[in-house]
Order: structure tokens, then C-alpha cells, then sequence
């Protein structure tokens, strides 16, 4: 009797969503084992399913070729807008709330530009339901002979995100975890001056440097460091300047862990360097800070993927997440393939905006959504757990203060926490983040990093 009730619930699931013209519903239906694993009946329910809505002429069923969405009266013309504008995107998730999350965030997409439909395909996300022959390979030429650990054209789980954390822990004998990301905002605002290829890194850089310029205005300060140092506006102009660096910036503490940050990407799969530092800049520099400018920035001027035309890619930076508090810090980089349409452009700008950084926080999850980091987090930090609980019982933005000085406790150099948090897009979140961004950006607590270190390995 309980199977029985499960298949009806979820044909009526499966038949709203059709109705609704629900991303991934449009056209073709995901398989049927994808649809038992993301909804965790069986396939031999899933059949029985598909059986009863051909029946009620929403699908037809072909053998060994899935089951495809009928047409419906007034849609023809929508349709034909779908086909001229889709954005095909797979996610990675088989939480269910995770899903719901999504589609919400789909539709909403769609009733701004009702010219573009996303085609979404949920999956499994077990490794071996990734796609074959949709790997980057982006690596330094010392890694050239390392297969790719980082998958394109995803949104990750959680599941996924920590089997190629293990991935790159297995490929990199010289992981250091004490090399974190402490200046990751900064570096993607300083990475966009130089990017023009790539039709979407001007969009988030765009965007960051919106929002960081909005924060500068709220301190009063000409750069969010030391004024001694100025370094956000040296750092984003070293680019032209690495011939001509200003006097003493070359061994200032800032610049060195910068160029730390930038060694410490260079040294995974998202980098592929193909340029060697030039000689007559070599001693300028020493040579590891440069070749980590130089790995990063020369390789962004023209990130691309190596298969073009296979869709929408996202890929997160799981390295982010495996070396601080994942959900609040993890990221995800977008790559456009070498034609980016202007419904892609769009569907990117929408994932930076505002409107989803406050949408993702609201739902309790990061851009790539995997919730259930946070929990297992939460069992390690009562601290956080009962801010959490606060968060759930309030707006989030009442306890923004406490929030950020909490997980700064528990983050390493959090620059990147409100910015994910989305409160930075508002005028009142600036005014209490951007001292709080100061102040962390100054601390110096090597202990913290160490004991994060120690508790990475171990739960890795």
C-alpha cells in the first residue's frame, strides 16, 4: 500500500511538473533510472509512472529511447523560442530539496527572459554518472601527464564535491593545506582587468568589482589593506606593472601571500600554464611569486573549454570548499564555450546577482548547493550551530554582525563570506561587513590555520 501511495505521489509530481513547463520537463524526460535515483523509488515504478501519463497524453514513451513530452495547445510558440535560446544545464544533486531549490531558481530565470529556456538534466552524483569526455584539462606543464580531476558542465553535491577533494588530495603529493585562498575576491577582480576572452569573466568581474567597490566606499579607505600598501589598487594593476613594480611592494607581506594564492591555484587542475615568467621581469621578483601571476593570470586571458559546444558549463572550485567551512565559502567558475549566446550571458549574470546570492542564503546553501556541509560542520562548532539556529528563526541579515564574526573564528581570512552571503549587495550589510572584512583581512593567526589544517586532513 505504501509503494502504491509512492507512485501516485509521484506521478502527480512528475505531472505538474510537465504542466508547469518545469526546467528538464520541456522537451525530453531524464531517464528513467535518473528520475529513480533522484526521486528514490525504482525503475519498475518509474515505468509504471510513465505508463499512466501516456495514458493522460502529457507523454510518449519510446522503447529504448525515453519518453518525450507531448506537445501542449498554446505552447508552440514558446517551444520554438526553447529551441532558439536553451540553456542546457546538469546539476548534480539527488537531495530533494536541493532539487526543489533549483527549479524554483529556473523558473524564476525564466519569467525575467521569457525568451530563454533552461533545459535542466538532474543526476545522480555518484562519479559515475559524470559525462564522459567533459573534463578540463587545466593544468601546469610539471602536472601535464595527470588526468583532469575537476568535471565540467555540473553543478556539484556534496557526495561529488568530496570524492575530487579526495581526487586531488591523491594527485597532488605536495598539497599544502596551510595555502588556502585568502584573497579570492581580490584576485578575481584583479584577474578581469586582463580578461576579454572569455565573454564571461567580464560578467562576474563586473560584478565583484562592483560590490568590493561598494565596500571600499563604506570604509572611507582607498583600498581594503593597510593604507601603506594600497594593495588592492596595486595588485590590480601589477599586470601591466610586473616590469615596474612600485619600490618596496615587492616584499610587502601582502603581495607575498597574494602571490601565495595565486601559486596555490596554479598548482591545481584549473591552471594550465603555458607561459614561463619572461627574463628581463624575472629579477624584479623572486621567481615563485611571479610564476604564480603568471600561472594564473596569462592562463584566465584565455580559459576555454577544450569541447566546445557542449552546453552551459559550470564547474566549481572545490579546492575553496576542501580547505575552509564549504557552504559559505565554495564558488563556482563559469566557462562559456567560444560562441556564448545571450541567453547564457544572461543566465550567468543572473547567478551573480543579488537577487540569487540573498535566494542561495535563504535556501541555506552555497552556489553550488550542498547544504549537508553545513551540518556536518555544525556537529564540530556549537558556536555556529546555535547562530545557525538563530539565522533559521530570523532574517538573516538581524544577525549578519554575529554571523561574520562567528565563522571568522572558524574560516580562514573570510574576504569571500559576505559576498556569498549576498548582504554585501545591500547598503546596510556593507556598512556592517566592510569593519569586519578590515579586521579579518589583518589577522594573522597562524595557530587557527594550523588547527583548520589539522582538522581538514582529518575529516578528508
Amino acid at each position: 500500500m505504501r509503494n502504491t501511495t509512492k507512485i501516485q505521489e509521484f506521478i502527480e509530481t512528475l505531472s505538474a511538473l510537465i504542466q508547469a513547463g518545469a526546467p528538464g520537463f520541456l522537451d525530453r524526460l531524464p531517464s528513467r533510472r535518473e528520475l529513480a535515483a533522484q526521486y528514490g523509488i525504482s525503475p519498475a515504478s518509474v515505468q509504471i509512472a510513465l505508463q499512466e501519463l501516456e495514458k493522460r497524453g502529457l507523454v510518449t514513451n519510446y522503447p529504448q529511447k525515453g519518453s518525450r513530452v507531448n506537445p501542449r495547445p498554446g505552447c508552440a510558440v514558446a517551444a520554438a523560442t526553447a529551441r532558439e535560446e536553451v540553456i542546457e544545464v546538469t546539476v548534480f544533486e539527488n537531495l530533494p530539496h536541493q532539487t526543489g531549490f533549483w527549479l524554483e531558481r529556473f523558473r524564476s530565470f525564466e519569467q525575467k527572459n521569457p525568451s530563454c529556456r533552461i533545459r535542466a538534466r538532474f543526476c545522480d552524483s555518484g562519479s559515475s554518472a559524470i559525462p564522459a569526455g567533459t573534463r578540463a584539462a587545466l593544468r601546469l606543464p610539471r602536472l601535464a601527464k595527470r588526468p583532469p580531476a575537476v568535471p565540467l558542465n555540473e553543478i556539484f553535491g556534496n557526495d561529488r564535491l568530496d570524492a575530487v577533494r579526495r581526487e586531488a588530495l591523491e594527485q597532488f603529493a605536495d598539497w599544502d593545506w596551510s595555502l588556502c585562498l585568502p584573497y579570492q575576491v581580490q584576485m578575481h577582480a584583479f584577474v578581469y582587468r586582463g580578461s576579454d576572452r572569455n565573454p564571461l569573466v567580464p560578467a562576474e568581474g563586473e560584478t565583484v568589482a562592483a560590490w568590493l567597490e561598494r565596500v571600499r566606499a563604506a570604509l572611507g579607505r582607498r583600498s581594503l589593506l593597510p593604507p601603506r600598501n594600497d594593495w588592492l589598487a596595486a595588485a590590480c594593476g601589477v599586470v601591466d606593472a610586473v616590469g615596474r613594480t612600485p619600490a618596496g611592494i615587492e616584499t610587502s607581506e601582502e603581495l607575498y601571500n597574494y602571490f601565495n594564492a595565486l601559486a596555490f591555484y596554479a598548482r591545481q587542475d584549473l591552471i594550465n600554464h603555458e607561459i614561463s615568467p619572461e627574463e628581463p621581469h624575472a629579477p624584479l621578483l623572486q621567481s615563485g611569486r611571479l610564476s604564480g601571476l603568471i600561472d594564473f593570470t596569462h592562463h584566465w586571458n584565455s580559459f576555454r573549454l577544450l569541447e566546445p559546444g557542449n552546453g552551459f558549463q559550470i564547474a566549481p572550485l572545490p579546492y575553496a570548499a576542501g580547505a575552509t567551512n564549504g557552504v559559505f565559502i565554495a564558488r563556482a567558475a563559469l566557462f562559456g564555450t567560444a560562441t556564448v549566446s545571450a541567453a547564457e550571458r544572461r543566465f550567468f549574470e543572473y547567478l551573480v546577482s543579488a537577487e540569487f546570492q540573498l535566494a542561495q542564503m535563504d535556501a541555506l546553501m552555497g552556489l553550488s548547493p550542498f547544504a549537508g556541509q553545513l551540518e556536518t560542520e555544525l556537529l564540530r562548532a556549537p558556536k555556529l550551530a546555535a547562530l545557525i539556529r538563530q539565522y533559521r528563526r530570523q532574517p538573516f541579515r538581524r544577525c549578519t554582525e554575529a554571523a561574520w564574526t562567528e565563522l571568522g573564528d572558524l574560516l580562514i581570512d573570510p574576504v569571500l563570506l559576505p559576498l556569498i552571503a549576498g548582504e554585501i549587495s545591500t547598503e546596510e550589510g556593507i556598512r556592517t561587513a566592510a569593519p569586519i572584512i578590515e579586521r579579518f583581512h589583518r589577522a594573522r593567526n597562524m595557530a587557527r590555520k594550523h588547527h583548520l589544517r589539522d582538522f581538514l586532513r582529518e575529516v578528508v
